[in-house]
């Protein structure tokens, strides 16, 4: 279904709390909803979106009760390493955003494991029945040594696959300065959450440098937790633009922010945009291409992928864009084991 910028307008105008005409919820929104992984918080903001959604509604919530499960069965395999595990992405963003975790949907466990602890996990879950993926499966890196920053496992529940995303790192590019040591240190316990959580900052940088990873082409929902974790009490801004550059990810960020200017009106510092800002040409280059407003940040259109490529490559090249390419070809070049 191909859909144009209103539905996609009203969607984060009802994410952001503002009510819907009866003619501003309809059968394009809710189909907006589901592609933008945001159903179940939409329909919850909106009950009028159900009568178009029941069956997906259904399996969203089997999905999510399917999770649960798994995860009881995770936190009981690696019970020992319950203070050297670290929940990221969508399943630290379920369990300390939203007033349910269920209102954030998602389709798999990540865990980032650092040092002895990842060969510890990786041990126990393969014991507990947990599988790696069949080589057709698994992305071009995962087969070069230097490549593998994660570990994609799986198992089947009745008829049900669950996976979970072990990680090594947290970044498959090495050039960037992240410390994932450090980010076990600065984490948290949160009651009710068996696995530790980054702490706040954290977790809004890993958000970005994911979106940018994979070309912008993360779902809304992604983009919303950013928003709603830049916009939490106390959120740290001068911390935020610090440790962006000491991860070397300043550019990432600013692209990052940018996106949210352009989709949520997020509110900002003044200063911070104008500290984060890359070169002149690159800043004018992805202001264009992350000018898009509905589905995603870079425009649907014939050439929309090779933009997304563009887009990637100038945010994660930052100032020195010699060291991505650098980083690309000794991933590309690395031998196949």
């Amino acid at each position: 279904m191909t859909m144009n910028d209103r539905p996609w307008k009203n969607l984060r105008k009802l994410l952001l709390g503002s009510k819907l005409s009866g003619g501003e919820c309809n059968r394009e929104l809710a189909q907006a909803a589901m592609k933008g992984g945001v159903l179940r918080l939409a329909v919850e903001r909106d009950a009028r979106l159900g009568r178009w959604v029941q069956e997906e509604l259904e399996r969203l919530v089997f999905q999510d009760l399917l999770l649960e499960r798994a995860g009881l069965e995770v936190e009981s395999t690696l019970a020992t390493l319950q203070n050297e595990l670290l929940l990221l992405k969508g399943s630290a963003t379920a369990h300390t955003l939203y007033e349910h975790s269920s209102y954030r949907e998602r389709r798999d466990i990540d865990l980032l494991a650092t040092g002895e602890s990842f060969d510890s996990a990786l041990g126990k879950l393969l014991k507990a029945g947990w599988m790696r993926l069949p080589d057709p499966e698994k992305p071009w890196w995962a087969k070069r040594a230097e490549g593998r920053y994660e570990e994609t496992l799986f198992k089947e529940f009745g008829a049900n696959r669950v996976e979970i995303d072990l990680h090594r790192r947290l970044s498959l590019y090495r050039h960037f300065k992240i410390d994932d040591g450090e980010l076990l240190t600065r984490s948290t316990r949160v009651d009710g959450i068996f696995f530790r959580i980054p702490a706040t900052v954290d977790i809004a940088l890993h958000t970005a440098l994911h979106g940018a990873t994979t070309g912008f082409k993360v779902p809304l929902k992604s983009w919303f937790d950013l928003h709603l974790l830049t916009q939490g009490k106390d959120f740290d801004w001068d911390t935020l633009c610090v440790r962006s550059q000491e991860w070397g990810i300043a550019a990432v960020l600013w692209s990052a922010l940018l996106v949210l200017s352009n989709l949520f009106a997020t509110p900002m510092p003044r200063h911070v945009a104008q500290s984060l800002k890359p070169s002149p040409p690159a800043a004018g280059a992805l202001t264009r291409l992350l000018a898009g407003r509905g589905e995603g940040p870079v425009p649907s259109g014939t050439l929309s992928d090779a933009l997304r490529q563009t887009a990637k490559a100038l945010a994660l090249g930052g100032g020195k864009p010699w060291d991505l390419a650098i980083e690309h070809a000794r991933l590309r070049l690395d031998k196949v084991e």
